[in-house]
């Protein structure tokens, strides 16, 4: 499974409902770039606007990115940092990924 999919898989699991896509007949597919980075816009937002969870990504030079994850319903809210990815998407993507991976299943 790629981690298109497995973003797709954790945010139905843990209660993601898109406002202006129909989530249930969709799959990632190669096919669809823009209707990909739509979804992920608006899995953003959910988690920043909902569950209060920002992903923040970063150049560093060089062509490497990291991004940093912070829950703000924590005292400590910065829970993840990873550096090293070789594009913004990439970093963007793992940084979802974890952050999904961090709430509750409903």
């Amino acid at each position: 499974m790629g981690i298109k999919t497995d973003i797709i898989r954790l945010a139905k699991k843990k209660g993601f409902a898109s406002d202006m896509l129909c989530m249930v007949p969709f799959e990632y597919s190669t096919k669809e770039p823009l209707r990909w980075y739509f979804l992920l816009c608006e899995i953003q937002r959910w988690l920043i606007n909902d569950k209060h969870i920002d992903i923040s990504v970063e150049g560093v030079g060089s062509g490497k990115y990291y991004c940093i994850i912070f829950d703000n319903n924590r005292e400590d809210d910065k829970i993840f940092e990873q550096d090293g990815h070789t594009s913004y998407e990439n970093s963007l993507l793992i940084g979802v990924q974890e952050a999904l991976k961090l709430i509750k299943d409903i």
